[in-house]
């Protein structure tokens, strides 16, 4: 099939560095604008092919892993408890393997439709439903009607996926004045965004040291209690830091994570604070991923990541960077599918 040049021909860079925050990828002997918008979708289409690989893993078929989702209720709300139930072991159970293959495929359909360019505003848009429904029936909110754990996959893995969709949503024209982060250019705006950091990381704050969370054991009991299964040398890093560093020192820990994670979300409103902050934000990130081992992605009965990887790309979408072409001008239709 060809292609006309028109179809691919974009305004001439010239010098060194005529762009911000885009990049330039050759196609048949033309440049095409790469921006870094679009190298977090391709990041977050990503993640969502990965968690369809663990999804089709053969212990997802079994009807163990209905009751390992079903755990997910311990301690929550009586009509999250219901709902949960009244879904997975009064309708999924009878059929779950065909469940669990249609689940699979709808989330590698959405990794597919967001890294392939011209259908990413159709990926991000299931995307966000589907996510909200994953979050509600497959980690019971996680676990925010019965005190959530920073460390340990707040505030629902899944919804960060949600966010970040939001985030990423291609402009439909130029990025608007005032735009000075991909988060800020977004679907949700730089009012929007801000407020959705800050509320991310305050209420982060604010279930740190929450009676259950601050106990001088409650860290170590944590980050032990999810060994089992893992491999050696994961069970080495858990049993480093349950029984070493945070053994007896959880209230410690807990005041200085929720002074981090406090001052992280307040940052956001002082410009000269916004790049220390998304760096302790992604470092923050890594850390918990590691304490959730990696979202026991190794145990081959891991569904996803977990949340640790999802802050990471969460705390680059804020990464100050003005994404247009510097004294370019950009076609609305340019701009279309960013």
């Amino acid at each position: 099939m060809s292609m006309s040049k028109t179809d691919w021909s974009v305004p001439t860079l010239s010098g060194p560095a005529r762009t911000r925050g885009v990049s330039t990828t050759e196609w048949g002997g033309h440049r095409r604008p790469v921006s870094f918008r679009r190298k977090l979708q391709i990041a977050l289409g990503l993640i969502w092919v990965f968690v369809a690989a663990l999804q089709y893993q053969p212990f997802m078929f079994g009807k163990t892993f209905v009751t390992t989702l079903e755990g997910t209720t311990v301690g929550q709300a009586q009509w999250i408890k219901s709902s949960v139930t009244w879904v997975f072991g009064h309708v999924v159970i009878h059929h779950f393997s065909f469940y669990n293959a249609l689940f699979a495929t709808i989330q590698l359909a959405i990794g597919l439709l967001i890294l392939y360019r011209p259908t990413v505003k159709a990926g991000l848009a299931v995307s966000i439903p589907w996510s909200l429904a994953v979050w509600w029936f497959g980690e019971a909110f996680g676990g925010l009607w019965g005190g959530a754990t920073p460390i340990m996959g707040y505030p629902g893995a899944v919804l960060i996926y949600t966010l970040v969709a939001l985030l990423v949503w291609p402009p439909e024209s130029e990025p608007r004045a005032g735009s000075d982060s991909v988060a800020t250019g977004g679907l949700l705006g730089s009012t929007g965004a801000k407020a959705v950091w800050a509320i991310f990381w305050l209420g982060a704050a604010r279930f740190m040291l929450l009676s259950a969370n601050r106990s001088p054991s409650a860290l170590g009991s944590a980050v032990s209690s999810v060994a089992d299964g893992e491999p050696q040398w994961i069970k080495d890093i858990d049993s480093h830091l349950a029984t070493g560093l945070l053994n007896h020192h959880g209230t410690e820990f807990s005041i200085v994570l929720a002074l981090l994670f406090a001052m992280t979300g307040v940052a956001i409103f002082v410009p000269r604070l916004i790049r220390p902050a998304v760096v302790t934000a992604v470092l923050l990130g890594a850390c918990i991923w590691v304490v959730e081992d990696f979202g026991a992605i190794f145990t081959s009965q891991g569904t996803d990541p977990n949340s640790g990887l999802l802050l990471i790309l969460l705390a680059l979408c804020y990464w100050p960077i003005r994404e247009r072409v510097d004294a370019t001008p950009i076609a609305r239709s340019d701009w279309s599918h960013r």
